[in-house]
């Protein structure tokens, strides 16, 4: 017990370090690199026993293999090529270390994301640097977010499910008034997912699996009229100017473009774009935009914006998880994150998420907010991504990673293995 309280407060203080970052090539965390020191001291091979991780694992490579080969075809600079290779042999060397600070005991995840909260919060006001006040509101409604997700999951943890509920849509509610649409749709979409499993939760597991898969329709039903509820939001609040100066204008522009409010995530369509004139080998690491490819699209779809001077020093497009990592690196990268895909889908249509009572309203919160990295934003951080989809791999997991600390997420009489047994889940 006093060895897993000892590494309980080791994961926090990685958490603590895990948005500290230096520079040199790449850009690393200070808990990367304790990760990395920590690597000959334990049992780094573990992961092995579980197929998914294995699995994570060897796809991983593959993608490595996609930005070499990448790189090569493209003539990358030297400089880049590394940036582009140590970004994902880096997350490779992560895996054995996220599994050994998980595998023992799951809810390590709520010790890790709190000292991440603070870590957000430290970097942003002490160590980032911001050219505009516009930029510097921005980035703070994201640095708060992390404290925001850790209150939330806390709440439902200890069961103050309403406190939860209160928590999340409050701050989606503020972030929304400070310039930011993602975090009110991915806390909408969390809110009324636990909702729904609240409604169908039943006292034991087997009779609360069943009418979580025979209702999930409506769920996705009541998530569909949710977004739609929150587009409806945003589009009155912006068009009468509620939201602020900013926001009114940047809703006019999409508003007026043909391609509608999808234009505020014009970056992931100039990728697709990108990808489809060069599917197989991509652009390599970091590519520059050398001929100008986002602004002929934006010029071709009427967007407004301001013409950089500069193009040759811009990167191309890569603000979305898997079309940035297929755009840099090529076809060879994207069995990984669909495989990533694939497992948050198998989380929700299978109803392994049900698995973990207490930890529920954190996974949630966790698995929309990475779906939309996944889709919309440039990879980073991949300590804190791999916490998160190892959280998920042990939910989809047969053999049961909760067991050593039933007590924290479903009832007693709980066993995943004899529901697999007996058909219950498939």
């Amino acid at each position: 017990m006093k060895e897993n309280r000892k590494k309980d407060l080791f994961v926090f203080v990685l958490g603590l370090l895990a948005l500290v970052k230096v520079r040199f090539v790449g850009t690393f965390a200070i808990a990367e690199l304790v990760a990395f020191a920590m690597l000959p001291f334990i049992n780094w091979s573990k992961f092995k026993e579980n197929q998914q991780t294995k699995t994570l694992f060897k796809l991983a490579f593959l993608w490595l293999v996609g930005v070499v080969v990448s790189d090569m075809y493209n003539g990358s600079s030297s400089v880049d090529s590394l940036k582009g290779a140590f970004n994902v042999v880096f997350l490779i060397a992560l895996i054995p270390f996220a599994y050994w600070m998980l595998n023992d005991n799951p809810k390590r995840l709520l010790y890790f994301w709190g000292g991440n909260a603070i870590s957000s919060l430290y970097s942003f006001y002490y160590l980032q640097k911001f050219e505009t006040e516009f930029d510097r509101g921005v980035w703070q409604t994201y640095a708060w977010y992390q404290l925001s997700l850790f209150i939330g999951g806390y709440l439902y943890f200890v069961g103050r499910k309403k406190l939860a509920y209160l928590a999340i849509g409050s701050y989606g509610v503020w972030a929304l008034f400070h310039n930011s649409r993602s975090i009110i749709l991915t806390s909408t979409v969390s809110v009324v997912l636990l909702l729904f499993i609240d409604y169908v939760r039943k006292d034991t597991f087997e009779k609360t699996l069943y009418f979580y898969l025979k209702k999930l329709k409506y769920a996705v039903v009541a998530i569909l009229i949710g977004i739609a509820g929150v587009t409806f939001f945003y589009s009155d609040l912006a068009e009468s100017g509620a939201l602020g100066e900013r926001a009114y204008e940047k809703y006019m522009m999409q508003k007026d473009n043909k391609i509608g409010l999808a234009s505020g995530r014009a970056d992931a369509l100039i990728s697709w774009e990108l990808i489809k004139e060069h599917p197989i080998v991509g652009y390599g690491s970091y590519a520059k935009d050398k001929y100008g490819y986002a602004e002929k699209y934006l010029d071709t779809h009427k967007y407004n914006y301001v013409k950089n001077t500069d193009e040759s020093d811009e990167y191309l497009p890569g603000h979305s998880y898997i079309l940035g990592s297929w755009v840099y690196a090529g076809i060879l990268s994207l069995p990984f994150w669909l495989y990533v895909l694939w497992q948050i889908i198998v989380l929700i249509r299978k109803g392994n998420i049900l698995k973990s009572k207490r930890m529920l309203g954190m996974v949630s919160l966790l698995t929309m907010l990475y779906l939309w990295n996944i889709l919309f934003s440039p990879f980073s951080d991949r300590l804190q991504f791999l916490v998160f989809i190892l959280i998920i791999v042990f939910l989809n997991s047969e053999y049961n990673y909760f067991n050593s600390t039933r007590k924290y997420f479903y009832d007693k009489d709980f066993n995943h293995n004899t529901l697999l047994q007996s058909g219950t889940i498939s």
